[in-house]
C-alpha cells in the first residue's frame, strides 16, 4: 500500500503548548514553522477499520472470558452476592419527602357574567314534497280458501229387503 504523506493542517500561525506553559495557544515561532516535518497516514492510523473492530471484539471477549472464570470460584460468587443488593439499593431513588397537609386554595375568583350569545336566525322552512300521484291498479279478486280436508259423505244405507209376511193359519 502507498501512503500519501500526511501533513497536520496550520492552526491559524498557533503551535501547541509546551509543557509546563499556562497559556494553551502560543504563536509558534517563524523557524518552528519552517521546520514541519509530513507525517505518513500510517503513523496516525497503523490499523484499518475492520482491524480496529476484531481489536475490540477479541477485548471484549477476553473480558468476558475472565469475567466468567472469576464467577467459577465460590468466594468470587459470593461476595459478587453480597454486594449486588447494595448496587442496587444506590440506583433506587429516595423516597419523596413526606409533606404536610397543603393550605387549601384560595377561592377561586368569581367568573365574570356574560351575556348570552345572540339567537341564531330561525333557519327557512322547509317545504312538504308534492304528495305521490296516485298509482291506478285492478283490485284481485280474493281467492276461495281451500278446506285442509274434507270428509267424503258416509255411504247412503241400504235399503233392508223386503220380507214378505207369512199366512197365519
Amino acid at each position: 500500500m502507498n501512503a500519501a504523506p500526511f501533513v497536520a493542517p496550520p492552526r491559524a500561525g498557533f503551535a501547541a503548548p509546551a509543557p509546563g506553559s499556562a497559556s494553551p495557544a502560543v504563536p509558534a515561532p517563524p523557524e518552528v514553522e519552517a521546520q514541519r516535518v509530513p507525517v505518513s497516514v500510517a503513523a496516525i492510523e497503523p490499523l484499518s477499520p475492520a482491524a480496529r473492530r476484531a481489536v475490540a471484539v477479541a477485548m471484549i471477549a477476553l473480558h468476558a472470558v475472565v469475567l466468567w472464570a472469576l464467577l467459577q470460584m465460590r468466594t468470587v460468587r459470593e461476595a459478587v452476592g453480597e454486594v449486588a443488593p447494595i448496587v442496587v439499593d444506590f440506583i433506587v431513588p429516595p423516597a419523596p419527602p413526606k409533606r404536610e397537609a397543603a393550605p387549601p386554595p384560595p377561592p377561586a375568583p368569581p367568573e365574570p357574567v356574560q351575556a348570552p350569545p345572540p339567537q341564531p336566525a330561525p333557519p327557512e322552512p322547509v317545504q312538504a314534497p308534492p304528495p305521490p300521484k296516485p298509482v291506478v291498479t285492478v283490485k284481485p279478486k280474493p281467492a276461495k280458501p281451500k278446506p285442509a280436508y274434507v270428509a267424503p259423505p258416509p255411504p247412503a244405507p241400504k235399503p233392508a229387503p223386503a220380507v214378505q209376511a207369512e199366512p197365519q193359519p
